[in-house]
């Protein structure tokens, strides 16, 4: 599962990996150093969030490479469900509120 964020002030998206699957990372690596960015947080010993953040003009190209690596399922996140994200709105995805 990759979880996906925009941050708009920026123009940035942010893909959160939930497991490390090696055919995915290598569909970043192939951007220019830069316009993208790793980063992991670790709050504590026992969780890590492991994030490559990309350039916004790279979205639909990274989605649809991530759409054809098998064993990838993809997730997109949202803050409300009023406000989908300019980027995500072509997709035609369908938002549901998630339980807290």
């Amino acid at each position: 599962m990759i979880r996906i964020a925009y941050f708009k002030p920026i123009n940035w998206v942010g893909f959160n990996f939930c497991k490390y699957h090696p055919d995915a990372v290598e569909v970043f690596r192939k951007l220019p150093n830069s316009d993208r960015l790793f980063y992991e947080i670790k709050p504590n010993c026992y969780v890590s969030f492991k994030v490559w953040c990309v350039n916004g003009q790279y979205f639909e190209k990274i989605i649809s490479l991530l759409k054809n690596v098998p064993d990838i399922e993809l997730e997109f996140v949202i803050s409300e469900l009023c406000q989908i994200p300019e980027l995500f709105q072509p997709l035609n995805l369908t938002f549901y509120e998630r339980g807290s």
